[in-house]
């Protein structure tokens, strides 16, 4: 849903997985620097949003995901995957346990999907699948001065938001009714979630943009945000958890695999894999050279003297290191940082000399202990990028 208050800022609007989202407001830079060092508001109804009901969701849910559900405790949540039974990733959610029920928060365009999957899978249990997007919109802020944007919402109630990740609350006001904040930082920043029924969305975002502007920020679209998530290392179902993908692969487990939950579909090979100690790849960030401004939003192999060597499922300009950057999974003997391998894009002729970097590409503005530019030390893409022959300019943008 686009509100007026969006529509009044002229959005670029496109589609994603068949749902209408808004890509920018017309500055992808300026909004992806709101996101990195101030605050950015965005618009994320088009994200699924589904609830489980009845007396067995929380055991039936911990079945068929990687995380443990079952022993949430209330107003708390988690982010899991949904795989097969041969382990390959199927789809994502973040699960929040609500007092009567479940909501569960799904990549845009999978609502459908989720929803059959699961209803194959209930037999004799009392769990009933809800979707909600109808009924609730999802606003989010981003970045450094989230904090301070959301006390601008409820300044009375400063000290009762949700302090730590995946926490929620409900709250109620005259002009918003009944709606939820969830600690939720998206793009390794601050960053909170905010369900709202859909007749609040407009007055929720002329309040917000009221206040976001003083602070320095201002509205952001999808684009902004894919941005700084390729940046900061963060993997995306579909793109980047393919069908081809194990949960292991993407180096994750500590916020997504339970090994001690219990049964679930696909724990079998996932354990093996863990007992095993390694895996056959890693996803790695990739270091596209300064003339490949041309293969954005698009895929390929990766390739070391003609042998296939992995392959690129994202890719952003990063206006931090002034060139391509993306993520992708290379196998393990060439996944060490400054490794240096040949992109194939699907569909051309060329290739591009591309470079391994450890994840995130650069450390968040706002992580403790860090201030100015990443590249006054030796870390990791600015590192990569001063021991490249090519590389004429590797600072970073401060």
């Amino acid at each position: 849903m686009i509100s007026e208050e969006n529509q009044q800022a002229t959005p670029n609007v496109g589609k994603l997985n068949g749902s209408e989202l808004i890509l920018d407001y017309g500055s992808p830079q300026m909004e992806w620097e709101h996101l990195r060092t101030r605050v950015g508001v965005l618009e994320l109804s088009s994200r699924g949003r589904v609830c489980l009901l009845g007396e067995d969701r929380h055991r039936f849910l911990n079945g068929q995901v990687t995380n443990n559900v079952r022993d949430l405790a209330d107003a708390t949540g988690c982010y899991t995957l949904i795989t097969n039974n041969k382990g390959i990733i199927w789809g994502d959610a973040n699960v929040y346990r609500l007092p009567e029920e479940l909501l569960l928060d799904l990549e845009p365009g999978f609502t459908k999907q989720f929803s059959d999957h699961l209803e194959k899978y209930i037999v004799a249990d009392d769990v009933e699948i809800v979707d909600t997007s109808p009924h609730f919109g999802l606003i989010s802020i981003q970045g450094p001065l989230a904090d301070e944007l959301l006390g601008t919402l409820e300044p009375d109630s400063l000290d009762q938001r949700p302090a730590k990740p995946y926490n929620i609350m409900q709250r109620t006001s005259e002009e918003l009714g009944d709606y939820y904040i969830a600690n939720h930082p998206r793009i390794r920043s601050k960053g909170y979630d905010i369900f709202v029924p859909h007749d609040s969305l407009p007055e929720l975002q002329r309040r917000l943009l009221a206040q976001v502007l003083p602070l320095g920020g201002g509205l952001c679209g999808w684009s902004s945000l894919e941005t700084l998530r390729i940046e900061m290392g963060i993997p995306r179902f579909p793109i980047d958890m393919t069908p081809s993908i194990l949960a292991p692969e993407l180096g994750l487990e500590e916020r997504m695999i339970s090994y001690s939950k219990g049964c679930y579909i696909g724990q079998e090979v996932i354990n093996r894999i863990r007992s095993i100690g390694r895996v056959n790849r890693h996803l790695v960030g990739i270091i596209f050279d300064s003339e490949s401004g041309d293969i954005l939003g698009t895929s390929g192999t990766i390739q070391n003297q003609q042998k296939s060597a992995g392959f690129v499922t994202s890719t952003a300009f990063s206006h931090a290191l002034g060139r391509t950057i993306g993520l992708g999974f290379v196998k393990r003997g060439h996944s060490q940082s400054g490794t240096s391998l040949e992109f194939h894009p699907n569909e051309q002729d060329k290739s591009y000399e591309v470079a391994v970097s450890d994840l995130p590409f650069y450390p968040p503005r706002w992580q403790t202990g860090f201030s100015g530019s990443p590249c006054c030390g030796n870390f990791r893409a600015s590192s990569v990028l001063r021991s490249w022959p090519w590389s004429e300019s590797a600072a970073i943008s401060g």
